[in-house]
């Protein structure tokens, strides 16, 4: 868990992004609270070096998005790809991995036609 001011300067650093790029302020998911400035800072400052990594763990949209964050993942790895200096390959490969990754999850959970809606 982070601390008090763990959590001030990381707000602090996502701010400063938006400062820098206006566009880093949209939300990932219009209904949840995470900002594309936030996939910035986790791999500008968290060393997130793959999207499973953002989506997962830094952002959670993995369990709080109802399609587990694969209608998003493309944008995410365009702005991974831009900070961390992807390829097209790289970055089309981490969207296909993520997406095997929940397609086997909701198969794990027999929920399986979840992402053919």
């Amino acid at each position: 868990m982070r601390s008090r001011r763990s959590r001030r300067s990381h707000a602090s650093a996502v701010l400063d992004l938006i400062d820098e790029d206006k566009s880093l302020r949209e939300r990932l998911i219009p209904d949840l609270p995470y900002l594309r400035a936030e996939v910035v800072y986790a791999c500008r400052a968290e060393m997130a070096m793959t999207l499973e990594d953002v989506l997962a763990r830094r952002t959670r949209l993995i369990l709080e998005d109802g399609a587990r964050g694969v209608g998003i993942a493309p944008q995410v790895a365009a702005l991974m790809a831009r900070e961390l200096g992807w390829s097209s390959d790289h970055m089309n490969s981490q969207v296909e991995q993520y997406r095997a990754l929940v397609e086997h999850q909701l198969e794990s959970e027999g929920l399986q036609s979840m992402l053919q809606r």
